[in-house]
């Protein structure tokens, strides 16, 4: 499995191949690293989780990241990759293969709730879906192939319940015909949070990071309003704004 791997994400988690044994030697793995392989956007992310937890039951110093951990993050990138359609195959007998064998290894579910658990893991992939749709409705689109994931591995790490929040309330609030957003002023009843919160204005910029310069979601802050351009249709002369945020 490890010779398989592209060479970006093995070099995540392997240090170079030692030419006298032929072996891979595993890097430092800490939570910075597995939150990495979580915004990777394929199945090759996947793996190397699966790999780390394999080296971690063999009691390798190097990883710093607990089992139950590394359990629930594998469990967290099965449920994003089928909730963005990744296998062709049925996700709900990939998911029971997936947590069953998981908790064989090292177990993390009781026995009896299972199957409350695998129930569970199917809802929050539907979930999923119809978050991922939600962000799309009002103009963040998938730009670039395997960003849905991104979007929803970043939705994990976020502050979840204000990120939904803030969505909801733009959908809400917003002509979906329009090209941009507006964003009241942050006297009003409806102010963005700041990026520390880790709220849409946070998915937004982590998402900018990985897009190029013409792709990158526009954020301008105009007579003390917040205006965010979504839309792919939107036509404004950025010189009429007072402040650029990105």
């Amino acid at each position: 499995m490890h010779n398989r791997l592209d060479l970006d994400v093995a070099s995540t988690i392997f240090k170079d191949k030692k030419d006298d044994v032929g072996s891979f030697v595993l890097n430092k793995i800490n939570h910075p690293i597995v939150t990495e392989l979580r915004l990777r956007a394929d199945a090759q992310a996947l793996a190397c989780l699966l790999a780390i937890l394999k080296f971690k039951l063999a009691k390798d110093g190097n990883i710093l990241v607990s089992i139950n951990n590394l359990q629930h993050a594998i469990v967290d990138h099965l449920v994003n990759l089928n909730a963005t359609g990744y296998f062709s195959h049925n996700h709900h007998e990939l998911t029971v293969f997936l947590v069953e064998l998981l908790n064989r290894c090292h177990p993390f579910i009781a026995n009896d709730k299972i199957k409350e658990f695998i129930e569970y893991s199917v809802d929050l992939i539907r979930f999923k879906r119809q978050l991922l749709d939600t962000l799309f409705q009002i103009g963040l689109r998938e730009t670039y192939a395997g960003e849905g994931l991104r979007f929803l591995a970043l939705i994990d790490i976020s502050n979840r319940e204000l990120l939904i929040k803030e969505v909801n309330l733009l959908r809400q609030s917003t002509n979906s015909r329009a090209p941009f957003i507006v964003v009241k002023a942050l006297n009003s009843e409806f102010p963005l949070a700041a990026n520390r919160e880790k709220g849409l204005l946070w998915l937004i910029s982590k998402i900018n990071s990985n897009r190029g310069k013409s792709d990158k979601i526009k954020r301008f802050i105009k007579d003390d309003e917040l205006v965010l351009i979504l839309k792919d249709t939107a036509q404004l002369d950025v010189t009429t704004w007072s402040r650029l945020l990105d």
